[in-house]
């Protein structure tokens, strides 16, 4: 009964877990990071993003903080890799999900197989958000500290920025 308890609780973990991950960046860079996208911070208002700056606020500013054409293509070919390797992992993800629910459904389940499946699931998240990450980390790589500074200053004034962090909007 305890084991049949831990798969349930395991799988609902992962089943509630998936729709974070699937909001990862399906969308055009200007899309969000996190919660909406490679864009905006990460879920729950991590306490690095606060050194990070989401990569459609950067280039929503890229006259105010001088960014060269070069910057503005790194940033655009770092969204691009972003985009492919999410939407590969995502697809992969939907896969690994369906196969959970299908092996979750009978009324006696396969434990060892819901838990391999449910290890894979959170593996592939757990990619996702470290691809989320990587992006941006080579944005940030992109701007100079003067660009840097300017950018906490907008997020300070919360111009261009949205609500504060911590917000589900943001």
């Amino acid at each position: 009964m305890r084991r049949t308890t831990t798969l349930t609780l395991i799988a609902a973990l992962t089943l509630a877990l998936v729709p974070l991950a699937n909001a990862g960046p399906g969308g055009p860079p200007g899309a969000r990071f996190g919660p909406g996208g490679p864009g905006g911070p990460p879920p729950g208002g991590r306490p690095f993003a606060k050194y990070l700056f989401p990569p459609d606020r950067v280039l929503s500013h890229q006259i105010e903080l001088g960014l060269t054409n070069e910057q503005i293509e790194t940033i655009k070919q770092a969204l691009n890799r972003t985009h492919a390797a999410v939407l590969d992992l995502k697809t992969d993800l939907q896969r690994v999900t369906e196969q959970l629910g299908d092996t979750l459904e009978p009324a006696r389940v396969d434990a060892e197989a819901a838990l391999a499946l449910a290890e894979r699931a959170m593996a592939l998240e757990a990619k996702i958000k470290a691809t989320h990450l990587r992006l941006a980390i080579e944005v940030k790589n992109a701007l100079t500290p003067e660009q840097q500074q300017k950018l906490r200053e907008l997020r300070r004034g919360r111009r261009g920025f949205g609500p504060p962090h911590g917000s589900r909007h943001d």
